[in-house]
């Protein structure tokens, strides 16, 4: 690949991340999601060891989201790029003023950190991994702190 292909890559990669986090996540544009997203999107949740293909189940995911934190707000920390992935190392902060997951709102802001792989085809993205501190999350909404574990023992 020459130096001038590598560059608009890399820029189709950035617009990519830029639109995903800015306009999708931050301003809950979930039109864009039919234009960014392959016709065979699949994502692959942290929490669980499965996949969930389609767009629709993601947009439900922004609107859960959305609606539990209207003020939701995803940073990008740090990216890696190579070939057709992309690494995302995010945080995220919210006011949880809604449901969300049988946790009534609590109107606590929240704090949480993740890392996103994206698989790309064709300049969409086909495919996502997510990891988040899932655990962190519920503890900052309940306010419940598990006693720490010794991981050598």
């Amino acid at each position: 690949m020459s130096s001038l292909q590598s560059t608009a890559s890399t820029c189709i990669k950035n617009k990519i991340l830029r639109l995903f986090y800015e306009e999708i996540l931050n301003q809950g544009k979930l039109d864009l999601i039919d234009e960014m997203f392959a016709s065979d999107f699949v994502s692959h949740p942290g929490e669980l060891d499965t996949k969930v293909p389609g767009r629709e189940p993601f947009k439900a995911v922004v609107t859960r989201l959305k609606t539990s934190f209207p003020d939701l707000y995803f940073t990008i920390e740090d990216t890696v790029s190579e070939d057709n992935r992309m690494v995302v190392r995010w945080s995220m902060e919210g006011t949880h003023l809604s449901d969300l997951d049988g946790i009534s709102a609590t109107g606590k802001r929240i704090k949480g950190y993740g890392i996103t792989i994206f698989r790309l085809e064709e300049d969409r993205i086909a495919e996502l991994w997510a990891q988040t501190d899932r655990l962190g999350f519920v503890q900052q909404l309940i306010g419940q702190n598990p006693a720490p574990v010794d991981p050598l023992s």
